[in-house]
């Protein structure tokens, strides 16, 4: 069942307030992901275990199993390109993307036929 948030990025300063509200509204459905997991752990531990944290790097993304059960991805980091946006809309989860980045906002225009038929 794909139910779960995945937050990359939740545990730097605009992830970790989503993490925080998300997890109080959504205990225990909430991962939060980045490539550091000591950051991602910590602010889990902080949050009573409520939250799962998980190692992901989406430079390198190999393990997208992870996608399978997540209903809505929260990203919070800069991208240099939209591969793991695409990755989202192939799988059929919910993107949120929070970059003030103008450039990447365009890049992501240019999926949105992808996204309405997928």
């Amino acid at each position: 069942m794909k139910d779960n948030i995945l937050i990359i990025g939740g545990y730097d300063k605009v992830g970790r307030i989503i993490s925080k509200h998300l997890t109080a509204a959504f205990a225990h459905k909430v991962i939060i992901a980045g490539r550091n997991f000591q950051k991602a752990d910590a602010l889990a531990s902080e949050l009573d275990h409520k939250a799962i944290a998980y190692s992901l790097d989406i430079s390198n993304c190999t393990d997208i199993a992870l996608l399978d059960k997540t209903k809505l991805v929260i990203m919070c980091i800069d991208q240099k390109d939209t591969a793991f946006a695409k990755l989202c809309i192939q799988k059929q989860v919910l993107y949120l993307d929070i970059t003030a980045n103008d450039l990447f906002i365009e890049q992501m225009a240019l999926l949105d036929q992808e996204a309405i038929d997928n």
